[in-house]
């Protein structure tokens, strides 16, 4: 069994210059999962997987970056920052976005409270 390659990637759409970057402990492995999962249309990075449909395998170049198992996540943070990669910045899981103004739940429930405050008055 080969040994497992520790480092960062880039997948790279060349037709527009935008960049995916990820960390991996077996990265021949993880390109395999990028490529087959972005060939059957099932990757979960709706941007990225567009992309591949509309520009076809051959816009996009996949490159490797060597580095230690303890230092992955601090490499993968300063790749994507030094990359600007765009392709990370898509796959943002809702969940996970911090919300700057009121969704339009709270402005009803807001408008709701205001319009009964008024009436008791």
């Amino acid at each position: 069994m080969a040994a497992q390659i520790h480092g960062i990637y880039v997948i790279e759409n060349i037709v527009t210059g935008q960049k995916y970057v990820g960390q991996s402990i077996g990265l021949l492995n993880r390109r395999d999962a990028h490529f087959r999962e972005l060939a059957s249309g099932t990757h979960k990075n709706k941007k990225l997987q567009a992309d591949y449909i509309k520009h076809g395998p051959g816009a996009f170049r996949w490159r490797p970056k060597l580095c230690s198992d303890e230092s992955l996540s601090k490499m993968e943070g300063h790749w994507k920052d030094a990359l600007d990669a765009t392709y990370n910045q898509a796959s943002i899981p809702k969940k996970e976005i911090k919300r700057s103004s009121p969704t339009i739940n709270e402005i009803r429930r807001q408008a709701r409270l205001a319009k009964r405050r008024k009436s008791t008055q």
